[in-house]
């Protein structure tokens, strides 16, 4: 019986020790193959022939674990590979031997029990509250507790913590989705007794949306109105915008903050709508520029909503609608004074002179 150790930690394919039969032939007749034909190490072992010393080599197949076998015992056969005919009647040209392989312990770093993990929370959380927990145990016999900690590299902003003893992760900050909407951090696991002994995994956490943002306008409006408009006359489309992200997507309602005689709004019920005029005509010289509140609302819970206000210039316009002054302060001279009346002013001061 031969006697050999292999540590548990031996990767695939390492040798762990050689098994050698005599044979009193020599040369080509003293050749010898060997193999495995029995024991309970066969799916755990394999041998070798080494063919300049004549040796078997036994050779790891599969990843050991001292944690669930300590003890593999293996049968191993050496036969001749070139026996001549007529001394058949000697065989067999064949022996075998027992060999026993202990494995030994190595101190393995802490396991986790998934590869990585996904926790889901809403972004209106309060601070303190645990969003999820990682679980991870010492593989070794003697089964050391262990340490939990927060990879900070990976949380600069310190938004989360972790309790070190059971693995439970809180926050310690607010969130907010619209600023991040996934957070990707790394939770270390060490055995107290060997801290050198460490394990790393990765955690996702996904940010859930909470309808606390309102609709607001797309872009900045620049609009105007002629003075020569009608009742009814399309002035500008509006649209909206929202940090948020509803499930069913967003939809948003427009509306004015309260009656307005000159304006009116149109919701087109496609996120967007429609500025129209209310009266017949528009004097610039009267009020140049009009303020109109616009109340955006969306449709999600708790519904939000926001005023924004449209400036609206007065205009002059040609009989086609297109803009060709709106300053009220130029035109106020040509209004009161023609060119005539300037040449007589002109005279008077000359004949005065």
């Amino acid at each position: 019986t031969i006697h050999l150790r292999v540590l548990e930690s031996s990767p695939v394919g390492t040798a762990i020790g050689s098994v050698k039969a005599t044979d009193a032939d020599t040369g080509k007749n003293a050749e010898v193959e060997y193999r495995i034909i029995d024991g309970d190490g066969t799916d755990m072992f394999d041998i070798i022939t080494e063919k300049d010393t004549q040796e078997g080599i036994i050779t790891v197949k599969k990843p050991l674990d001292y944690e669930s076998r300590r003890l593999y015992t293996l049968k191993v056969e050496a036969e001749n590979t070139h026996v001549d005919p007529r001394f058949y009647y000697l065989g067999p040209f064949k022996d075998t031997t027992i060999v026993k392989i202990s494995i030994e312990d190595v101190d393995e770093p802490p396991v986790f029990s998934r590869s990585s993990y996904l926790f889901e929370v809403h972004e209106d959380i309060e601070v303190g509250t645990i969003i999820g927990t990682v679980m991870a145990r010492d593989p070794d016999s003697t089964s050391s507790p262990i340490r939990f900690s927060l990879d900070r590299h990976t949380d600069l902003d310190r938004i989360f913590n972790i309790h070190s003893g059971n693995g439970s992760l809180y926050t310690s900050k607010p969130l907010d989705r619209e600023l991040s909407q996934w957070h990707n951090l790394t939770v270390i696991a060490a055995e107290i007794n060997n801290p050198k002994e460490m394990t790393r995994v990765a955690v996702f956490v996904r940010i859930l949306d909470v309808n606390d943002n309102a609709p607001q306008f797309a872009v900045f409006y620049d609009t105007f109105v002629c003075e020569n408009a009608r009742p009814g006359q399309l002035i500008q489309t509006i649209s909206a915008v929202d940090k948020d992200d509803p499930l069913g997507g967003q939809k948003f309602f427009f509306s004015l903050a309260a009656v307005n005689p000159n304006f009116t709004v149109q919701d087109n019920e496609d996120n967007t709508a429609r500025i129209l005029t209310r009266k017949n005509g528009f004097n610039r010289h009267e009020i140049s520029t009009y303020l109109l509140p616009v109340v955006i609302s969306d449709n999600d819970y708790p519904i939000q909503s926001s005023t924004g206000t449209l400036t609206i210039r007065v205009c002059a316009c040609d009989s086609q609608g297109n803009m060709q002054s709106c300053s009220a302060e130029a035109l106020l001279l040509p209004a009161g004074l023609s060119t005539g009346a300037l040449i007589a002013i002109l005279l008077c001061i000359i004949i005065l002179l």
